[in-house]
């Protein structure tokens, strides 16, 4: 009986499945680039926040520094107003100590000093600014400063 089913099979001949060897697909791991730039991204970000980092970390100091000195300069500026407030209050205290119309008139009534006259007057012309006052111990020294002093003269 195992013949009677044929007959109904429109198609003696059957189609035997005919099978290939086991098919190899490559398959490319897409996570494995995504992981390679994640880790190239992270990378660069870190590198970039500790130049930031380093940045900010120079102005700051940069800033102290610059902050230190203009306190420095503040101070230096209120201890020179404070050395012309005592000199002006020591020349204001010579001043008061030694009157110019009572030396005069010393001058004149006790030991007999005049005026002097126009003639009697002579002008000298100096050079206070080319003038160079050294103070060396070195014989050495003082002749080569008189030597450039000369030749300062000169030009």
């Amino acid at each position: 009986m195992a013949l009677g089913n044929f007959a109904y099979d429109y198609n003696s001949q059957r189609k035997e499945k005919v099978e290939k060897g086991p098919s190899i697909r490559l398959i490319r791991n897409t996570n494995a680039s995504k992981n390679r730039k994640a880790k190239a991204s992270r990378a660069s970000l870190v590198i970039t926040t500790l130049s930031v980092f380093a940045m900010l970390v120079v102005i700051s100091y940069r800033y102290n520094i610059i902050s230190e000195k203009n306190l420095t300069v503040q101070r230096l500026e209120i201890e020179h107003t404070e050395a012309a407030a005592l000199l002006t209050n020591a020349e204001v205290e010579y001043n008061k100590m030694v009157d110019i119309v009572e030396v005069e008139a010393y001058a004149k009534q006790q030991l007999g000093m005049q005026e002097p006259e126009k003639s009697q007057m002579v002008y000298l012309a100096s050079d206070y600014e080319k003038q160079v006052i050294s103070d060396s111990g070195n014989f050495i020294t003082k002749i080569v400063d008189d030597i450039k002093q000369k030749i300062k003269d000169i030009f």
